[in-house]
């Protein structure tokens, strides 16, 4: 495509007689810009209107002025137009243009553009239109970069003080697990209840360590082990059982998987412990059934956890192992399912949800088999 050609198909030009164009595309220039150059940057003056004639170039804007955090809003891409905000309201730019790769322009002055609209108010117009279309779209853009700065500085904030946590629990948790042996050591008939103690003190050190991690970003430090399946729900139902009691919730669980398997005791006992915890809030029934089955299915063992409770709102399934994300809960962080998926994924599994035709809400987990 020429450059008259890629000039016609702008929606602004539309309707100009072929005088009157050939006119305005004789005050086109062309320029070509290697990778990483920069065209014009956030807060300079507009001085050109271009037309994007080949390769790609970003636009991006600063968002922290502090620590210099910048966002892309758009991506150009051959045939696109951008700059003419800056011409018509004669304030700064609002972002900074790079070149993504080699990039050819067809650019307009400043002054043969503002003449072009005041000679034909038609394009004009059209300008105000097009203009109004990208700046809602920018705005929405723009609110979604807001959304995600504020999730990472709540995730720093949160890393922070787990950080502070972590350090002060080592001393009270190494205390109580001295206690507890000392305790086995003096009174024999004592171990089954002071194991207990120390596997129960572990777990909490485990979930902070994991929250400390989700909040840094970093990959979970795995001990992988080898687990006979129903000596792990056997443990599970001893903890599950006193809570689904008290809400009158019937739970069942049917393990089909008599092979061992191998993973993370401790983090994926944490994991279905914490879904099982997430539909029973959402059980909003004077009594609810919560099942959950395990299978070998397809060469990965799959877990699943089904609750009775109201559908999840399409609108917001996609996004429940979001940070910050809560749906069916008075109280929480919304951090939890964000944690089960990142751990799901550490093992290499995958962790999904789905609403099922028959009603109820059912948690799918699948893990590798062997390590």
């Amino acid at each position: 495509m020429n450059n008259f050609q890629i000039i016609k198909q702008i929606d602004f030009l539309e309707n100009i007689d072929e005088l009157a164009f050939s006119t305005i595309a004789g005050m086109f220039k062309e320029v070509n810009l290697p990778k990483g150059a920069v065209l014009f940057e956030e807060n300079q003056v507009g001085d050109c209107f271009y037309i994007l004639k080949s390769g790609k170039i970003s636009l991006t804007k600063r968002v922290n002025l502090e620590e210099d955090t910048t966002g892309e809003i758009i991506f150009f891409k051959p045939y696109d137009y951008f700059g003419e905000l800056a011409l018509l309201d004669e304030e700064p730019r609002s972002g900074t243009a790079t070149v993504v790769e080699d990039a050819s322009l067809l650019k307009i002055e400043k002054d043969d553009f503002l003449t072009v609209c005041k000679v034909y108010p038609y394009v004009l117009f059209k300008i105000v239109k097009t203009m109004s279309g990208r700046l809602r779209e920018t705005n929405q853009r723009y609110i979604g970069m807001w959304n995600e700065l504020i999730k990472e500085k709540k995730l720093a904030a949160i890393g922070a003080a787990t950080s502070k946590i972590v350090h002060d629990i080592k001393t009270p948790i190494t205390i109580i697990i001295l206690t507890a042996e000392l305790i086995e050591r003096l009174f024999q008939d004592s171990s089954p209840y002071t194991q207990k103690i120390v596997k129960q003190v572990k777990v909490v050190d485990e979930m902070i360590k994991e929250v400390l991690e989700f909040s840094r970003g970093r990959k979970s430090d795995l001990d992988i082990s080898e687990v006979d399946l129903n000596e792990f729900f056997a443990e599970l139902l001893e903890q599950m059982n006193p809570l689904a009691e008290i809400k009158n919730i019937e739970l069942t669980l049917k393990n089909y998987v008599q092979q061992k398997v191998f993973f993370d005791l401790i983090k994926i006992h944490h994991t279905i412990f914490n879904i099982f915890k997430n539909g029973m809030e959402a059980i909003d029934s004077e009594k609810g059934r919560i099942e959950i089955n395990a299978e070998i299915a397809e060469g990965r063992l799959h877990i699943s956890l089904f609750n009775d409770g109201p559908p999840i709102p399409q609108e917001f399934l996609a996004k429940l192992f979001e940070p910050f994300a809560t749906f069916g809960k008075k109280t929480g962080t919304g951090l939890g399912l964000a944690i089960c998926l990142k751990t799901i994924k550490d093992h290499n599994g995958d962790l999904t949800v789905r609403n099922l035709p028959e009603g109820g809400v059912q948690f799918d987990i699948y893990l590798p088999v062997k390590p």
